[in-house]
């Protein structure tokens, strides 16, 4: 009699329909309401290579943190056109999607597998072609950089870090989640293994996160602008 092993079974019945629902949510049209104020962007970075603020905010002289957010995704639509953007959406939300599932699944099994899906459907425009997929994944990247470094904690995880969070703040908006990831998360029960040290060496890796992400063209009103982006009932009028 052959034994079955479920486990497998169940690790590749997830990953199958994974794979069919990204292809599902793939095939509806772009829906992000930004992407043309997107490409926008990145067409005047690629065309004079500097923050698109002062062209494209009325006049202002207001520089923006995360001014190549639009790059990649004009040079995707230069290249290959809408049929490249929703490639790119495959891409990029399809691995996504597939990271989180990984990350997860030994611990949470089909729990982890709704917890994808769920995010698929309450958070498209997320999912979108547009910098606020940068953000999700600069928030996964931060957050296994950060656990790696708390592990062991050296320099070169530190710089591994640091560049991730200086790439978030001048590709995405939310980078001030990346500060909240990396003062938690070393913190978390069975993280690190922490000694009479590690406190001056977290404390250290906020302070620095902070710096890394001060270093766009609004220098030290990054973390307020991306409040602004992550609160805005906060700072406007209903």
């Amino acid at each position: 009699m052959i034994e079955h092993d479920y486990s497998t079974i169940d690790r590749r019945l997830r990953r199958v329909l994974l794979f069919v629902i990204t292809v599902s949510f793939v095939l509806t049209p772009i829906a992000a309401p930004d992407f043309w104020w997107e490409l926008s962007r990145g067409r005047v970075v690629f065309s004079e290579l500097s923050p698109p603020g002062p062209l494209l905010t009325a006049g202002t002289n207001i520089a923006e943190a995360d001014w190549l957010g639009g790059l990649p995704f004009f040079l995707t639509w230069q290249l290959a056109g809408i049929s490249g953007l929703m490639l790119l959406k495959f891409l990029a939300a399809g691995l996504l999607a597939y990271a989180i599932l990984r990350q997860f699944e030994a611990r949470l099994h089909w729990i982890a597998f709704a917890i994808v899906v769920l995010s698929f459907v309450t958070a498209n425009s997320a999912w979108q072609p547009t910098p606020r997929l940068f953000d999700c994944w600069f928030l996964l990247l931060t957050c296994l950089l950060t656990e790696r470094w708390a592990q062991a904690p050296n320099t070169k995880k530190l710089l591994l870090v640091l560049l991730t969070l200086l790439a978030w703040a001048n590709l995405a908006p939310l980078c001030l989640l990346g500060i909240v990831v990396v003062t938690c998360v070393p913190w978390l029960t069975g993280i690190s293994t922490r000694n009479s040290s590690f406190p001056k060496q977290s404390g250290l890796l906020v302070l620095f996160a902070i710096i890394a992400i001060m270093l766009t063209p609004r220098g030290w009103l990054t973390p307020y602008d991306s409040c602004i982006q992550l609160f805005p009932g906060l700072f406007y009028d209903q």
